[in-house]
């Protein structure tokens, strides 16, 4: 994990935490304050949610997870952690992983948690269809949001493509990668109704 010095292109870089310390470190995700960063590291052969101090040089294992994601005021970190043997969305408190709340159950698998810019919703994959109560085997993945309880699903994208790693950006657009043109690009929609936020 590094931090770059500036913001012109071909900075230099200062390095955070390096394989030494927490291996295979992967998706960061910076608290509001940019105090603090989350990511996940391969620990003893497990994936785990980290919480790295920039201020202290420092990391905190908070427990088992992947792809974790600050909540935009900064209190609650979405992340993946496996449940009965599904990839499940869980919440829990930034500062020390407690409160520990999973927000998605049954067959379907999950990935890549999002926060609205408002905090009242969550946009994620999964391998559920909108009409069907069976997972998708064929490796088709479509976004979903919820309320951060895991009520009020909702389809927002649907059909063969594989819509993945959706980001939902303060100006209310989610982007994502998608390769229903062929290969893998970025697309983005604008939700609408309730999980408009602008």
């Amino acid at each position: 994990m590094v931090r770059s010095l500036s913001s012109s292109p071909n900075s230099g870089v200062s390095v955070l935490l390096d394989a030494n310390q927490a291996p295979s470190i992967q998706s960061p995700s910076v608290s509001p304050d940019g105090k603090t960063v989350a990511a996940q590291a391969l620990i003893s052969g497990q994936w785990n949610v980290i919480l790295f101090d920039t201020g202290r040089n420092q990391y905190t294992v908070l427990g088992e997870g992947i792809s974790p994601c600050y909540s935009p005021d900064g209190g609650r970190i979405l992340f993946i952690r496996t449940a009965s043997g599904v990839n499940q969305i869980f919440s829990m408190n930034a500062k020390d992983g407690t409160d520990l709340v999973q927000v998605t159950t049954g067959q379907f698998a999950n990935y890549h948690p999002s926060y609205s810019p408002d905090g009242r919703w969550i946009v994620f994959a999964s391998n559920r269809s909108s009409d069907s109560q069976s997972p998708l085997n064929n490796g088709t993945y479509n976004l979903f949001a919820c309320r951060t309880d895991g009520s009020e699903f909702t389809a927002l994208t649907d059909g063969t493509a594989s819509n993945l790693n959706p980001e939902w950006a303060k100006n209310g657009r989610i982007y994502f990668s998608s390769d229903q043109a062929g290969s893998n690009d970025i697309w983005s929609l604008e939700p609408e109704g309730a999980l408009k936020t602008n």
